[in-house]
């Protein structure tokens, strides 16, 4: 039986109301919440986003529009949540609040269409891309959000390699996600010659968006979509585990099965996700991506907040990078404090991002490290562009998990004093 409090316009949001009424306003979560803590604003807080959305529910704010950037400025990173004794999921629930208080039509409609037409067919999606793509590039040659848009390539990461065998359920599936895809085509090209010595019988799960962005957006129904659609997709390659290059996708997919509330298949497609680093301890790195002569050169690791704050799953690129030869692996001090990226974040709350940021460098700066590994494109986008403003393109890099592979492949070169 619904809330004698919940608006009777939201009562489809039952189980949202639930959820944010669990919030007691203890003030946990502020210790940890990135916004509250570089803003010191109540309402970007996680205790006060929930209250926002819980008024909006009760009814007792007739204009839910005028709320949307408090819920806006969410990095929906995890951390409120893992410091919350309630559990409150504040990342699923400000996908409802920004649903709610979202742009109006026509501009809601514009973008819902781009999450239900373009999002699932990545060469349909290509065509988008590469015209922004082209307008970036302008913006950096002109000097407009130089630092913030990351050196966008004009071609787009590979297409996965052919089957060459009938489906088993002892083969390996992989997945590029679309920012590694797009942004990164280097970290995906590395990513397959990796994947390619792990499983010399790859398949290629057909490549469309995780969901991530829509549920991200505000378009939970979207997201939920895009998920039976990848779990589709997957089942038909007849493969038994799915390795994901980003481990923001990777971290999301293996939340199918809350997503999709207990679906069938959801959690049976979740507990088969991997990223490159878990399926690297699983089956061995193989020798000739840990022979590498670093010479004492030092690595620190970035976790991905869905993935290190959301699944809490740490431990593998940390073996990782132990197991290669001559690599001196420092640890982060906060190397789960969210970098500010977040997707588009970094664009569309530039002051909030850069001063989230300004601490996840402020941290990697005392480590000394010449590598800072990470396994996102969102994260990789914005550590990358905070190494260019700070000046450290000569001494530190921001490199995916697969490109440091690829040098110590290759022999191992120093820090930013060599390219893979």
């Amino acid at each position: 039986m619904a809330s004698p409090y919940l608006s009777h316009e939201y009562l489809r949001l039952e189980k949202e109301y639930d959820a944010v009424t669990r919030c007691n306003r203890c003030g946990f979560c502020e210790t940890v919440c990135p916004t509250y803590m570089v803003s010191g604003k109540e309402t970007l807080s996680p205790r006060g986003r929930n209250q926002a959305f819980r008024d909006i529910l009760e009814g007792k704010n007739p204009d839910p529009k005028a709320a949307g950037d408090i819920f806006s400025t969410c990095l929906t990173c995890h951390a409120c949540t893992n410091a919350c004794f309630s559990q409150v999921p504040v990342a699923r629930l400000m996908s409802s609040a920004r649903e709610v208080s979202g742009p109006k039509a026509p501009a809601r409609w514009i973008e819902k269409a781009v999450f239900r037409l373009f999002l699932p067919r990545r060469r349909l999606f290509s065509v988008l891309v590469w015209p922004a793509f082209l307008a970036a590039r302008l913006c950096r040659w002109l000097g407009f959000l130089d630092g913030v848009l990351p050196d966008v390539p004009l071609l787009f990461g590979p297409e996965c390699p052919p089957r060459t065998g009938p489906p088993s359920r002892t083969a390996t599936a992989v997945f590029s996600g679309c920012g590694i895809h797009y942004l990164f085509p280097g970290a995906a090209r590395a990513f397959l010659r990796v994947m390619e010595k792990v499983d010399g019988g790859l398949v290629c799960s057909k490549p469309a968006c995780c969901g991530l962005i829509p549920q991200s957006a505000g378009d939970p129904e979207g997201a939920k979509n895009l998920a039976r659609k990848v779990i589709a997709d997957f089942e038909r390659t007849g493969a038994g585990t799915l390795v994901v290059d980003d481990d923001s996708c990777a971290g999301f997919m293996k939340g199918y099965g809350e997503l999709l509330d207990g679906e069938p298949g959801a959690a049976a497609f979740a507990a088969k996700v991997r990223d490159l680093s878990q399926v690297l301890r699983e089956r061995g790195l193989p020798e000739e991506f840990a022979r590498g002569a670093f010479g004492g050169e030092s690595a620190t690791y970035h976790d991905p907040c869905q993935m290190g704050q959301g699944r809490k799953e740490t431990r593998s690129p940390r073996e990782v990078l132990r197991d290669l030869s001559g690599l001196k692996f420092v640890e982060l001090e906060e190397s789960d404090w969210c970098c500010g990226g977040a997707g588009t974040y970094c664009l569309k709350h530039p002051g909030l991002s850069q001063d989230i940021l300004e601490r996840k460098l402020e941290n990697i700066g005392k480590t000394g490290a010449g590598f800072v590994v990470t396994q996102a494109a969102s994260c990789l986008m914005q550590i990358g562009a905070g190494i260019r403003r700070k000046g450290w393109e000569g001494t530190v890099r921001a490199l995916h998990l697969a490109e440091l592979l690829e040098i110590s492949r290759r022999g191992g070169v120093r820090s930013g004093r060599g390219r893979p």
